[in-house]
C-alpha cells in the first residue's frame, strides 16, 4: 500500500463515518422533543458512533462493537425508511395537486373557448352593423365589449400556463422499483446498504500506517562489489594467521577435510568460499586456512577475486 492509498482510505472512511453518524444522530434526535433532550440525543449518537470505530480496532471489544454496529445499522435503516415514507407522502401530495390542477385546467380551457367564441360572434355582429345602418352600435361593441373579453381571455390563459408549469415530473426508476416491490424487499435493501456503509468505514479507518510500504533503497555501487573473500582485514591479522597456519592445519581435521574436497574437485574448478561455508556449515577461518594450504601446495591459484584449481587428485 502506498502513502496515497493510505490517505485515500482515511478520506473515504471519514466520509462514510460522517454519513453513518448523521443517520444515527438524526434518528435519535427524532425520538425526543427539541431542546436539551435533543442536544443530549445528538451527543449520544456521535459518541456511540465514535465508540463503534474505536472498539472495532480491538479484538477484545468485538462483542460490544458488534452490538454498536447493530444499533448503527438499525438507526440508518430507520432513517432511510423515514426518508422513503416522506418522499412517498410528497409524491402522493404532488399527484393530488396535479390531478386537481388538471381538472382546473380543463375548466379554464372551457372558459377560454367560450370567451373566444363570444369574441368571434361580437366581431361578426360588429362588422355587419358597421357595414349597414347601425354603424354606431357596431363601433361601440368594438370599443367596449371586445377589449373586455380579450382581457378576460388573457387572464385565463396566464392561469392555465401557471398550472401547466407546476406539473410534477415522473418518479425515477429506483423509486418506482422499490415502490412496486414488497416492503420486506425494501427493508432488506436498506439493511444491506447500512451494513456496507458501516463495514467500509470500519475497514478504511482501521488501516494502520505501518502497512504503508517504505521505498526500498537501491544498493550502491560500492555495496554491489564482491567482498574480497580471503583477504584479511588487517596486516596484523594476516601475519598471525600465517604463523598459526602450519600448527592449526595439522591439528584441525575440518581444515584437512575441506582441503581434500577442494583438491578432489568437489566444488568445481573455481571453488567459492561462501558456497563451501553454506554447504559444509563451517566457519570462514576454516575455509580460509584450507585455501591457503592448497595455495602453498600449488594446487589452488588466486586469479583476481577468484580461485582456480590447477590439478585434481
Amino acid at each position: 500500500m502506498t502513502i496515497f492509498d493510505y490517505y485515500m482510505r482515511l478520506l473515504a472512511g471519514s466520509i462514510l463515518a460522517l454519513v453513518s453518524t448523521a443517520a444515527l444522530v438524526l434518528a435519535l434526535a427524532g425520538l425526543v422533543q427539541p431542546g436539551k433532550e435533543q442536544i443530549m440525543a445528538i451527543a449520544a449518537g456521535i459518541s456511540l458512533q465514535a465508540c463503534l470505530y474505536l472498539f472495532a480496532r480491538n479484538k477484545a471489544d468485538r462483542w460490544i462493537s458488534a452490538l454498536l454496529l447493530a444499533v448503527s445499522v438499525a438507526a440508518t435503516v430507520a432513517f432511510m425508511e423515514y426518508a422513503w415514507q416522506q418522499q412517498q407522502a410528497e409524491t402522493a401530495m404532488q399527484q393530488q395537486q396535479q390531478s386537481a390542477s388538471s381538472y382546473r385546467a380543463q375548466q379554464l380551457q372551457r372558459q377560454i373557448d367560450d370567451i373566444s367564441q363570444q369574441i368571434s360572434i361580437r366581431l361578426q355582429v360588429s362588422q355587419r352593423d358597421t357595414e349597414g345602418s347601425y354603424r354606431t352600435r357596431g363601433m361601440t361593441q368594438l370599443n367596449d365589449d371586445i377589449p373586455r373579453l380579450t382581457e378576460q381571455r388573457e387572464t385565463l390563459l396566464n392561469q392555465l400556463a401557471n398550472l401547466t408549469t407546476g406539473a410534477t415530473t415522473p418518479s425515477g426508476s429506483m423509486e418506482a422499483a422499490l415502490g412496486s416491490a414488497h416492503w420486506g424487499f425494501r427493508i432488506g435493501v436498506f439493511i444491506a446498504l447500512a451494513l456496507l456503509l458501516d463495514y467500509c468505514a470500519i475497514r478504511c479507518l482501521a488501516t494502520e500506517k505501518s502497512d504503508v510500504k517504505k521505498e526500498e533503497r537501491k544498493p550502491s555501487a560500492e555495496a554491489a562489489k564482491p567482498e574480497p573473500a580471503l583477504e584479511p582485514e588487517s596486516p596484523e591479522e594476516k601475519n598471525l594467521q600465517e604463523n598459526r597456519l602450519a600448527t592449526v592445519t595439522e591439528a584441525d581435521p575440518e581444515v584437512k577435510r575441506i582441503a581434500e574436497r577442494v583438491r578432489s574437485g568437489s566444488y568445481g574448478l573455481q571453488p567459492i568460499v561462501r558456497q563451501i561455508i553454506s554447504e559444509e556449515g563451517v566457519r570462514h577461518p576454516v575455509v580460509k586456512q584450507a585455501f591457503e594450504l592448497l595455495q602453498d601446495e600449488g594446487v589452488l591459484v588466486k586469479n583476481g577475486q577468484r580461485y582456480e584449481l590447477q590439478e585434481a587428485a
